[in-house]
């Protein structure tokens, strides 16, 4: 009975050692369990926190293609704005060359006018100089007109002498008349022939009338 008792105390010895040990190993894995929870727990946590990010990012996503679209529908607004843009350019500049082409051609004109104004302007120069010279002419010819008309064709009986120099008449002093005045001169004092209204052709003046003619 003693030795059954030793060994059964023994057998409780060893079965509260092997208890013992089971309990710590309970405990060791109890402990590994909480680790093995809490790191589920954090890793669901973490999975969560995923969860919400990726349903942001995902959001981001859409918003990102939604704003990718309407940069698309921008860019092809703006492509067909250039090409009208481009279209108008090339317009304008065709609008631009023909009008440039234009003002050289007025430049030319104007140019040509300018030149034939100026040929104008010395035609009328010169027109209102032989204007000017007829007027003078005709002042002329009227005053000897008026001279005609109140010259008195002296008589060869009544002159005796040059009514130029005063020379006496004879035989060698022959008499001439003056065609403007009417006044009987020797041949020294008529020795000039002019055109007068009165002729066609040059007749014999004296040198008083001559010069009168003259100026």
């Amino acid at each position: 009975m003693v030795q059954m008792k030793r060994e059964l105390e023994k057998k409780v010895t060893e079965m509260s050692q092997d208890i013992l040990s089971l309990q710590n190993d309970l405990a060791g894995k109890e402990e590994s369990l909480r680790e093995v929870r809490e790191e589920k727990d954090r890793g669901e946590s973490q999975l969560a926190a995923l969860g919400s990010n990726l349903a942001s990012v995902r959001q981001q996503l859409e918003g990102e293609k939604r704003r990718g679209k309407e940069m698309e529908r921008r860019g092809k607004m703006l492509d067909t704005r250039v090409e009208e843009l481009t279209l108008k350019i090339k317009t304008l500049q065709d609008e631009r060359r023909a009008l440039l082409e234009k003002v050289v051609g007025e430049e030319e004109r104007t140019s040509e006018a300018h030149q034939l104004n100026a040929g104008l302007q010395k035609q009328v120069q010169q027109l209102e100089a032989a204007l000017q010279e007829l007027g003078r002419e005709h002042q002329t010819l009227q005053v000897m007109q008026a001279r005609a008309s109140e010259r008195k064709w002296e008589s060869d009986r009544d002159a005796t002498a040059c009514s130029g120099c005063g020379k006496k008449f004879s035989v060698s002093v022959r008499k001439h008349h003056c065609r403007s005045c009417g006044h009987i001169f020797c041949q020294t004092c008529t020795s000039h022939s002019t055109i007068l209204p009165s002729s066609k052709k040059p007749v014999r003046v004296c040198n008083t009338c001559f010069s009168e003619i003259a100026t």
